[in-house]
């Protein structure tokens, strides 16, 4: 990412981008855990000052839970893009007389499993503009 300089009111410019930091963050708390990390290992795995790091954020419990957020945002983009490299990257409600079709969601996100064989009905999709 892009470093850009941002004036706080007090001090120098901060010249680090947020979620780099704590993407740093994170890989300490997952390489020591949250209570085998200090302060002072946390600021030299963020490459930051500790004026940087209370200016920026209150505490090694906010880092630590914005830490997650952040592995849980990348965790769901990794699934994401595995679903759609297994059933594709779109997704098609079929509407039928004219209503959305709901009954067949557990198909459609899972990849049409039945456990129960029966009849079919041809859906046709239409797209526009």
């Amino acid at each position: 990412m892009i470093k850009k300089s941002m004036k706080n009111s007090i001090g120098r410019p901060k010249t680090f981008e947020k979620e780099d930091v704590i993407k740093l963050a994170m890989n300490h708390f997952w390489e020591h855990g949250y209570e085998g990390t200090n302060l002072d290992d946390l600021l030299v795995a963020m490459g930051i000052k500790k004026s940087s790091f209370y200016r920026t954020f209150k505490s090694k419990e906010e880092v630590f839970y914005l830490s997650l957020e952040l592995y849980k945002k990348e965790t769901f983009l990794l699934l994401e893009q595995l679903k759609s490299s297994l059933f594709g990257v779109s997704l098609t409600i079929p509407i039928t007389n004219g209503q959305l079709n709901l009954g067949t969601w557990q198909g459609i996100y899972l990849g049409e499993h039945r456990d129960y064989g029966g009849s079919r009905k041809i859906v046709a999709t239409i797209m526009g503009n």
